[in-house]
């Protein structure tokens, strides 16, 4: 599962993972922001399965505000199947490296839809 900056962009169906002060719900700033990663749908889509159990009326073609313990509770029935997909290994690790990476230490971020 690649993640991607926006430079690296070759096209608009992607997810987009935005820090928490990055995006304004009300008038939509900060969509398509270099702080963000972004990742496809297609690739997105493994996920869905997580999502759905993790996260209630998760909105894949809208903004999401999702706090870090939904998402621990994403990748925590990830590894409870034991996947051996190193893959979405390597995806959680540097979610959860650019999480840390946020200057404001925020306990939430957005997942931006197609």
């Amino acid at each position: 599962m690649k993640l991607m900056k926006l430079a690296e962009l070759k096209g608009h169906d992607v997810y987009e993972f935005s820090y928490l002060n990055n995006y304004n719900e009300d008038s939509s700033d900060g969509h398509w922001s270099s702080e963000s990663i972004y990742i496809s749908d297609e690739e997105f889509t493994i996920l869905s399965e997580f999502i759905d159990a993790a996260i209630e009326n998760f909105n894949y073609y809208g903004p999401n505000k999702i706090h870090i313990e939904q998402w621990n509770n994403v990748r925590s029935r990830f590894n409870s199947l034991n996947v051996k997909d190193n893959d979405i290994k390597k995806f959680f690790l540097n979610i959860e490296y650019w999480l840390k990476s946020d200057l404001n230490k925020s306990d939430c971020f957005w997942i931006l839809g197609l």
